[in-house]
């Protein structure tokens, strides 16, 4: 089941790294794509394997500043 799942979402995700880094730009599109991967790697941990008594108060906070990171990198200009 995992692998289909992985099939059907693998060219959602070229895709959109693609239109991130045609509007954005390739560093800034890099960077916004791999803190999306970060994060939702953690949060599929979180809520599929119910990993919250495995995560510290330093991890909620590094994933606290992973995304007010992607909100800043959009007011580049």
């Amino acid at each position: 089941m995992w692998l289909l799942l992985l099939i059907v979402i693998s060219p959602f995700v070229f895709i959109t790294f693609g239109l991130v880094a045609s509007k954005l730009g390739l560093s800034m599109g890099s960077a916004i794509v791999d803190s999306l991967l970060t994060i939702t790697t953690i949060l599929v941990g979180l809520f599929l394997f119910k990993e919250w008594g495995n995560v510290s108060t330093y991890q909620y906070v590094g994933m606290f500043l992973a995304v007010s990171g992607i909100i800043l990198m959009q007011f580049h200009k």
